[in-house]
Parts: structure tokens; C-alpha cells; sequence
């Protein structure tokens, strides 16, 4: 099926974006600005692409246009965890976000058991 074959190029792509952030991270002089970049460029892609109808946003078949603007927001949270932690030290006020990502399969497991919703439950 032809969905199927555009949906795994995109899926593969996706970790490759992310491992290209994670490059410039390790190598660049400034990773800041090369990030910026990057997540306009993406974000503008996805525009072009999605504005006139081109090719639609669809999650269901991970279109390129999704693929591009979820990686433009990921970079954008990227660009701004990097300057409140990094560039101005507010890592304690962000620290239960720390403490998900030590845990994160642990937060899965426990959102997909359903004891997340149902705790939840209790106060709605």
C-alpha cells in the first residue's frame, strides 16, 4: 500500500530530525542559533506545504507537512528548555519535568494501564 510506504519514510525521518538536533548540540559553537533556524525553516515548510492544501496535515497517514511542523514544535520546545535551563538556570522550577523524563517508560506504562485516568476519575 502506497499510505503505508509514506508513512514509514516519514516515520524515519522524524528520529533522523531529532538526531540532527542532538548533532548540532554536540558539535556547534552555538546550538541555539542553528536550532532557531532549523525550526523556522521547518515550520515554513510545513506552511507552504499545508497552507494552499498541498499536501493536508493528516496524522493518520503522518504526512510530510505533519512531520515538519511536529518537528518544528519539538525544536521550538527545544529552543526554549535550552534557554530557561541552560541559558538562564531555572532548572528547579523545571524539575518535575526532569523527573518524567528519568521515569518516562514508567509514566507510559502507567498511562496505558489506565491507573492515570483512573486516578484522575477520583477528582472529576
Amino acid at each position: 500500500r502506497v499510505a503505508g510506504l509514506v508513512s514509514s519514510l516519514t516515520a524515519v525521518v522524524a528520529p533522523l530530525i531529532g538526531l540532527h538536533y542532538g548533532h548540532v548540540h554536540a558539535h556547534a559553537t552555538a546550538p541555539l542559533v542553528t536550532w532557531v533556524a532549523l525550526t523556522l525553516a521547518q515550520a515554513a515548510a510545513a506552511a507552504v506545504l499545508a497552507g494552499p492544501g498541498w499536501v493536508p496535515l493528516n496524522t493518520d497517514l503522518y504526512s510530510v507537512s505533519f512531520l515538519l511542523l511536529s518537528s518544528a514544535v519539538s525544536g521550538a520546545v527545544l529552543v526554549c528548555m535550552h534557554v530557561l535551563v541552560d541559558v538562564k538556570g531555572w532548572s528547579a522550577p523545571l524539575a518535575p519535568l526532569l523527573w518524567l523524563g528519568h521515569n518516562s517508560i514508567a509514566v507510559y506504562l502507567l498511562a496505558e494501564g489506565g491507573l492515570v485516568q483512573w486516578l484522575l476519575d477520583w477528582f472529576y
